[in-house]
């Protein structure tokens, strides 16, 4: 009797124990959508809050600022210029300036406008990843994934989501090509859209993009699916991965010849790889410092919940999809990672095509490990009852629980707190000419600056007034008394102004703005 009722209680333990852990993951599962909303309210937040707020940063996204605003003026479509005369340090194709300058199409001249494609790529590729995952692995995994990559502070706030540089629009297609690719070996309908979007990849960030048709090709080659495919499905894909390139190289070459890709070629591609330019530099442990620094709190999940999977693993058949699946996402992550590692230029988002793949395999393996063994018997607590290994397996879970929010809340805790405060990065200047740019009377002309213009200033001449942008000596702006003149604020040059019968049009502490008298 005390056996039968001691073996009760244990499986009434058991049980609470069971529904306990369940209950958890349960929850997400029946509500998936009301959870998706609530994660698509914080990628909205992450990705717009304050987006036009920040000063235009100088390099990256100011120079593909420059080249959209004048792609709309000058209506050239297929070169980029700066600052109106051909630009041959920018070597990328057209598709991120035709983004940007889409943006400004929506939302007018300025930085808001300017960073609209960046953000919306973001939010195409969280969903992407979200609609994948919940394809192949469920609901729970999807809610994880997305979340993993909602909260990425590399990823949202760096020379991508909320910039106007090439690698959030870069990263879309990137997942894009790769998820399709995936889905391919079921339905080759999909291997049309991977090879379509390595195209748009390589027409965002040029050669970049090999990291797609390596991937591609191990994938292709390892699954067998190379020998499996028919001629009309290979050359299906051939086209569709080349067509856009050879169209837009024939374009270009029509315009300015073979200048454009000799740079490209020799500056982007080889020189990138074989020598650390601009100062870029780093060793073999590069990125892996970077991943420390930005993600360290995810890669610790992902130890855990890979470590609990592999304890926790049923003895089951692998399908080969899954196998399959699971041999893209790891080409995925290390093909990148290695190429970059190699190039002798490096610069720390090279590797921001990595995070979707990381945001899959953590919602995959966290998800396996919250639902997938509930009944799971452990080796090592084989002939101490139910209740024991019950015990174990919400433990272990609980664990897994704790880490996913260990990662998940400060990491967004730390975009929150950068998203708050525009004024960090405030840039005295261009909130001088975007002032001065709201007074239509001054409005457009030659703006002269004595030394050479940042990046982001002239940008910013551009989108807040119209204005060209030139470097000229005094002497020749006083004979010319022609436009707007930057002068810094100080006693010499206030006594400039009133010497040569020039007047204050816009001054802050750091700068003054003059025209000759009678110029409105």
């Amino acid at each position: 009797m005390i056996r039968s009722f001691g073996k009760t209680l244990e499986n009434l333990v058991g049980n609470l124990l069971n529904h306990a852990a369940d209950r958890r993951a349960d929850l997400a599962e029946r509500h998936y959508w009301f959870s998706w909303v609530l994660l698509l309210l914080v990628a909205l937040i992450n990705l717009f809050y304050h987006l036009g707020s920040f000063s235009i940063c100088d390099w990256d996204e100011a120079r593909h600022g420059v080249s959209a605003y004048e792609m709309i003026r000058s209506g050239n479509y297929i070169v980029n210029t700066y600052n109106f005369e051909q630009d041959y340090w920018n070597l990328k194709p057209p598709i991120s300036f035709w983004a940007i300058a889409a943006g400004y199409a929506v939302a007018g001249f300025n930085p808001w406008g300017m960073r609209l494609g960046s953000a919306v790529a973001a939010l195409l590729t969280i969903l992407a990843v979200g609609w994948f995952v919940r394809r192949q692995y469920g609901n729970l995994a999807s809610l994880l994934s997305m979340t993993a990559l909602v909260t990425t502070p590399q990823y949202i706030l760096w020379h991508s989501a909320r910039r106007a540089d090439a690698d959030s629009l870069f990263v879309f297609f990137f997942t894009l090509s790769i998820l399709a690719l995936l889905l391919s070996n079921k339905h080759r309908r999909w291997l049309y859209l991977s090879g379509f979007a390595f195209s748009l990849a390589f027409l965002t960030k040029s050669w970049h993009a090999i990291s797609i048709a390596v991937i591609s090709g191990m994938y292709l080659l390892l699954t067998g699916m190379l020998f499996r495919l028919r001629y009309k499905e290979a050359g299906g894909y051939l086209f569709c991965a080349a067509g856009s390139i050879l169209l837009w190289a024939s374009a270009r070459l029509a315009v300015d010849g073979p200048t454009f890709f000799t740079e490209m070629v020799s500056f982007d591609l080889l020189a990138r790889t074989s020598t650390p330019l601009e100062g870029h530099v780093g060793d073999g442990w590069f990125y892996f410092h970077i991943l420390q620094m930005w993600y360290y709190r995810w890669l610790l999940l992902l130890a855990a919940g890979g470590v609990v999977f592999l304890v926790l693993r049923k003895k089951r058949p692998v399908l080969i999809e899954q196998r399959d699946t699971a041999l893209g996402l790891f080409l995925w992550l290390v093909v990148p990672f290695f190429l970059f590692s190699l190039a002798k230029t490096k610069i720390e988002w090279y590797i921001l095509p990595i995070y979707p793949a990381f945001a899959v395999i953590i919602g995959a393996i966290t998800a396996s490990v919250l639902r997938e063994y509930s009944d799971v018997k452990t080796p090592f607590l084989h002939g101490h009852g139910e209740s024991a290994a019950v015990v174990w397996r919400v433990v272990l879970s609980s664990v897994i629980v704790a880490l996913f929010l260990f990662s998940a809340i400060p990491y967004e805790q730390a975009i929150l707190r950068h998203i708050q405060h525009p004024e960090a990065e405030a840039d005295h200047f261009q909130a001088l000419l975007k002032d001065l740019g709201s007074r239509t009377e001054y409005r457009g002309g030659p703006m002269t600056q004595l030394g050479p213009w940042r990046q982001s200033h002239l940008l910013a001449a551009e989108l807040y007034g119209d204005w060209r942008a030139r470097t000229i000596t005094v002497e020749e702006y006083l004979r010319e008394r022609r436009g707007l003149l930057v002068l810094g604020n100080n006693e010499d040059n206030r006594r400039l102004v009133f010497k040569e019968r020039l007047h204050v049009v816009a001054e802050n502490s750091d700068y003054l703005i003059a025209a000759p008298d009678g110029e409105r």
